[in-house]
């Protein structure tokens, strides 16, 4: 930064804080600029007035801002990491004051930063799956998938019933394991002790962790959530929606298309791999044949090689 236009006592500048200006009471001091507190002939920070003039906090956050005495001054959003404002951020600043002004923010924080420390996002991307369902677990594991009560949280008033069953509030919870018809989905898939046993969780990552101890072949049961979802869409758009047996029939299908495809994969992959040729043990001798034909000449050549 050069300074030039920016005013040391009413104007953000200083990246620390909320209010990002100096701590430090203007008083009788008669420097108003940024740039004045720069020595004119090297375009860096006059240290010796800046620790006059500043107290010792002010001082240390001041001395580390990179100068440009010839840069131009521009003012930016420092809620983003790039300085440029976007709806985005200025939502998730304004969820951030509301939690903080209802006093549920920093256990709200504690427990995603805790959550987020322990689960493997890694291994998410990592599945052996199509990416759209990936992209489906991860908006599963971090509860932001558009249901009623999580589009309700926003602020928005809409009805926040179940579009399937209009008994109960929609959330992930009630959805893919406690609604009436989605019960019925696992009992024919006959899953109902995994229903059950996930039901417990108390998140999305705990879920998807559960299902991660299963072994690989039960992995599968991935397939129900997201076949599931995409019927509740059905409904809630007010569309046709799947049966229950429908659904079973399309989880079941693509278990087997997922599986047999693997197979493949691995089978190819064997095939592909190139065979190395090794010498025989000590005790064997090894015989290699090979033979070929001229058509035109009439002649064909015959070659033998051992080894040991």
């Amino acid at each position: 930064m050069s300074g030039s236009n920016v005013n040391i006592w009413t104007d953000p500048w200083i990246p620390r804080g909320t209010t990002r200006r100096p701590i430090t009471p203007r008083g009788g001091s008669l420097i108003t600029k940024v740039s004045d507190l720069m020595d004119p002939s090297t375009g860096t920070w006059d240290e010796s007035l800046i620790t006059d003039v500043f107290w010792p906090e002010d001082a240390e956050a001041i001395l580390m801002i990179p100068t440009d005495y010839e840069a131009v001054d521009w003012p930016a959003w420092h809620y983003d990491s790039k300085g440029v404002f976007s709806v985005k951020s200025a939502y998730k600043l304004a969820v951030q004051i509301r939690d903080q002004q209802k006093g549920t923010d920093a256990s709200t924080s504690m427990a995603e930063n805790q959550n987020a420390n322990g689960f493997r996002w890694g291994k998410l991307w990592q599945l052996n799956i199509p990416n759209k369902i990936k992209m489906f677990l991860w908006h599963f594991a971090h509860n932001s998938l558009p249901l009623r009560r999580n589009i309700a949280r926003r602020g928005v008033k809409l009805d926040t019933r179940c579009p399937i069953c209009y008994r109960l509030d929609e959330d992930c919870g009630h959805l893919f394991f406690k609604c009436k018809a989605v019960k019925q989905c696992w009992r024919r898939l006959c899953m109902e002790n995994v229903r059950e046993l996930l039901e417990t969780c108390s998140s999305g990552k705990e879920v998807i962790e559960k299902i991660w101890s299963f072994k690989e072949k039960e992995q599968l049961k991935i397939w129900v959530l997201w076949r599931w979802w995409s019927a509740r869409n059905k409904a809630n758009a007010g569309e046709r929606m799947a049966t229950e047996a429908e659904v079973c029939h399309s989880v079941a299908y693509h278990r087997i298309e997922f599986e047999k495809l693997r197979k493949d994969e691995k089978e190819s992959n064997k095939l592909n791999k190139k065979e190395c040729w090794r010498p025989p043990p000590d005790d064997i001798y090894k015989i290699n044949i090979d033979a070929s034909f001229h058509a035109d000449l009439k002649k064909r050549r015959l070659g033998l090689y051992y080894s040991k």
